[in-house]
């Protein structure tokens, strides 16, 4: 069975001190998706405190894994990034603690700090090196 690292999805406390200079704080009201595997990207999800479940699904709807987000994670990156649906989903619980930037936030961030595109391109390339480790 496949294992996901929460590790993976931990950033370095500046990244996020950027981004939360662009998001917009929320606390769950309720358990609920932040968003769903294969969802098209409205941005990306900072991870404060409380529970989020990170889960991916099969075709057939066979669960291969899930597993709980660390807070510190940024979700949702990679379909941020690529614009590309979300390869997972990530479920919140009541009174969790999240930020949220937006796509369009995103891109103009990126464009506006010269370091951001090496921060995340960083992040990017520890999922992507962990990922691989999982399979191990």
């Amino acid at each position: 069975m496949f294992r996901i690292d929460p590790k993976a999805f931990v950033v370095e406390p500046e990244l996020i001190r950027i981004l939360r200079k662009h998001a917009t704080l929320s606390v769950r009201e309720e358990d609920g998706p932040l968003f769903r595997q294969d969802g098209l990207p409205l941005g990306l999800y900072i991870f404060l405190e409380g529970s989020v479940t990170l889960s991916f699904i099969t075709e057939d709807d066979q669960s291969l894994f899930s597993a709980q987000a660390l807070p510190g994670s940024i979700l949702g990156l990679p379909a941020t990034v690529s614009e590309k649906p979300y390869s997972l989903t990530a479920t919140a619980r009541a009174g969790t603690r999240i930020c949220f930037v937006s796509r369009e936030d995103f891109v103009r961030l990126m464009a506006s700090q010269p370091g951001l595109p090496s921060m995340i391109l960083k992040v990017l390339a520890i999922q992507v090196h962990r990922s691989r480790k999982s399979l191990e």
